[in-house]
């Protein structure tokens, strides 16, 4: 079973705009693992950038990257978000697919690498999955 824990209290990311999320697996035996994380800070402009999103590898494709997007999106309601930012390399199609998946959509390329994306959505109320 899949367990998410935020770092920061709301407080907390009300004070530094910082949220981190981590997935952990506690089916894995005795030691609970560490399975993905998401890392997400809010640069004083009203829009969050995802800085972390990773899950490892032999637990990928099964939803847990999507239900740390949108933890982070749920812990972020209560301030004025006005929406999210993600870089994501163009070659990433599994990224881009869950992304886009969430609303989000490719803005702008950087100019210094072009092989990065910037993909962007508002803040809206994430449904419950």
């Amino acid at each position: 079973m899949i367990q998410l824990y935020e770092f920061d209290s709301r407080h907390t990311y009300l004070d530094n705009g910082k949220l981190e999320v981590l997935a952990i697996d506690q089916d894995a035996g005795n030691i609970p693992r560490p399975v993905g994380k998401i890392a997400a800070e809010d640069h004083c402009t009203g829009w969050v950038w995802i800085n972390d999103l990773f899950v490892v590898e032999d637990m990928r494709r099964q939803g847990i990257a999507r239900k740390l997007v949108l933890a982070a999106m749920r812990g972020s309601e209560e301030f004025a978000v006005a929406g999210w930012n993600a870089g994501v390399h163009s070659r990433n199609i599994a990224s881009i697919a869950l992304f886009e998946s969430l609303g989000f959509r490719w803005v702008y390329s950087f100019p210094e690498n072009a092989d990065v994306r910037v993909y962007s959505a508002t803040q809206r109320r994430p449904d419950d999955e």
